[in-house]
């Protein structure tokens, strides 16, 4: 009898960008000089999700840095905001934060392929979130 090894199947992160989530948490971590306890998987809303806070159990604005998100269906408005050209030409558009009670998350949006992508960050400047989406790329 031979012995069968199952694989695992790729997430839909690993199918959309070609890397595996805690890769990127890592490059996100050296790039911007931080210290993520992210957890990942997939949504009821069919999409997966990477949120990446800066503690533990976090549940609060203080501790949130941002998430990343892939779904197969449109995230958000994909053409509110201003227009953004990623490093392969791709047109994503960036929608600046608000500040109510406390400040919200910048978002950048884009499809690639049959893919849908948000990065969101708490604050923070536009290109951060073209870098990390430079990041998911596939090469």
């Amino acid at each position: 009898d031979s012995v069968h090894q199952t694989q695992q199947l790729p997430s839909a992160f690993e199918r959309a960008t070609g890397k595996r989530p805690e890769d990127i948490v890592r490059q996100i971590e050296t790039q911007f000089n931080v210290s993520l306890y992210p957890t990942y998987g997939p949504t009821l809303s069919d999409r997966y999700a990477l949120y990446l806070p800066l503690a533990r159990d976090c549940t609060g604005n203080a501790c949130y840095f941002g998430d990343i998100f892939i779904s197969p269906n449109p995230i958000g408005m994909r053409e509110a905001g201003t227009a953004v050209q990623l490093g392969n030409g791709t047109t994503a558009y960036f929608i600046d934060f608000t500040c109510g009670a406390s400040c919200g998350a910048s978002t950048l949006n884009w499809q690639e392929g049959t893919y849908y992508y948000q990065v969101a960050l708490k604050g923070g400047k536009q290109q951060e979130r073209v870098m990390i989406a430079n990041m998911l790329r596939h090469e």
